[in-house]
């Protein structure tokens, strides 16, 4: 049996004809033509067959994804349309296929691996459950009648608004809240316009011309969909219902019912549920897998930075991070990072950890509490602390970039 890159137009055939066996529903398989076709680097998209007899058996797709990881932008690879021929299946075809997939991951040196799929199957080959990406709790056409007051102004936000709106989604996102959008403000008026010309939109809530919270929605068949909402004030009862009189008189201008797409730790769900809307919960989760410590580490240098500042840490001097197959040393002057080098640079603190988790760690999926008994972890007291201080305490929100 062969097992390598896509390389003849018999295989790209054979591979069509395995998607129809393996995604009859066709959803799948309609996807599948979709990235290949219209990905937005479908020049880096590698796909990976097994053929035996001249029947493709096997089918695994690398494709390169863009991550907004903690405000900073993360390079990765997904795995995904992993199938096996009907009649070939429990073969061992898939583990050979996917052995041979993680070979080529090496090779292309992105920071992390993500898959959606069979969690204990995976997590043989490295992969560990650590984002939450696109965790909703949605309510369906929202009783206008039931929202009373009349909530704040509404306009489109302005370049001047960044300032302000940086520090809203900052004091949004702390272990209460969790519920800001997903990145800095500069990245929201690009998306504005995007969301604006497929039929959606973002507003800024004002009151006295100050600006109290900020909104992105879209239209869809089932009604304007609310999917991002930060706010001041939205922990309090009063504040809840002014910011659903505000989406209400946004909802009533476009003549369209009114739905939220929002985490489920969102503070205005609970107020939502009580006035009758329907909720439906849809968990959607990533596995992950480190490929290169160093890149990941780069990647993240920015929110680390400010982690330390935020958390008030002057460390100055060195840290060995151990991975196993990999390792990396940061260097700090006064709480902020100098420099980051592969293996070992002569250290003050050294801490040896599995790979999964410092994805964890660095996800926000969990803390340095969770970990301290572990017995594979090889850290004292004071480099506990540090990357506790280093990584986020709370679960991140974390999506696609290039979706």
């Amino acid at each position: 049996m062969f097992i390598g890159r896509l390389d003849t137009p018999e295989e790209a055939i054979g591979v069509e004809n395995l998607m129809h066996l393996a995604f009859p529903e066709g959803n799948e398989r309609e996807l599948y033509e979709h990235f290949v076709e219209h990905h937005p680097r479908n020049d880096e998209i590698e796909r990976i067959v097994a053929v035996e007899d001249g029947i493709v058996v096997g089918h695994a797709m690398i494709i390169p994804r863009r991550l907004c990881w903690h405000g900073a932008h993360v390079e990765a690879d997904e795995i995904g349309f992993v199938a096996t021929h009907p009649a070939y299946q429990r073969r061992g075809i898939m583990t050979a296929l996917l052995r041979k997939t993680m070979l080529y991951l090496q090779d292309r040196r992105r920071a992390i691996s993500i898959i959606y799929g069979i969690p204990y199957f995976y997590r043989g080959f490295g992969y560990e459950y650590a984002i939450l990406d696109d965790t909703f709790g949605p309510f369906s056409t929202i009783p206008l009648s039931k929202i009373k007051g009349k909530g704040f102004s509404a306009r489109p936000p302005k370049p001047g608004d960044v300032n302000r709106l940086n520090k809203l989604f900052e004091k949004a996102s702390q272990p209460m809240g969790l519920y800001a959008p997903r990145g800095p403000a500069e990245w929201y008026f690009q998306e504005a316009l995007i969301a604006s010309s497929e039929g959606g939109g973002s507003v800024v809530f004002t009151n006295k011309n100050r600006i109290k919270g900020y909104a992105r929605y879209e239209h869809t068949s089932r009604g304007l969909v609310v999917r991002e909402l930060a706010g001041e004030g939205m922990g309090k009862k009063e504040g809840k219902m002014e910011y659903l009189a505000s989406l209400k008189t946004l909802a009533r201008k476009e003549e369209k019912e009114l739905c939220l797409c929002l985490p489920p730790i969102h503070p205005l769900l609970g107020t939502v549920s009580g006035l009758g809307g329907e909720r439906r919960s849809i968990h959607y989760g990533a596995y992950v897998k480190m490929i290169s410590l160093k890149g990941l580490l780069h990647a993240l240098r920015e929110p680390m930075d400010r982690n330390m500042k935020s958390r008030g840490n002057e460390f100055t001097g060195s840290l060995f991070l151990d991975i196993y197959e990999q390792s990396a040393t940061i260097s700090f002057e006064q709480g902020k990072i100098a420099g980051i080098q592969e293996g070992k640079k002569g250290a003050d603190i050294h801490i040896r950890v599995p790979p999964n988790i410092i994805v964890k760690l660095a996800t926000g999926y969990s803390g340095v509490e969770d970990i301290a008994g572990i017995c594979d972890v090889l850290a004292s007291s004071e480099g506990l602390a540090l990357l506790g201080d280093l990584f986020p305490r709370a679960i991140p929100y974390i999506w696609f970039y290039d979706r």
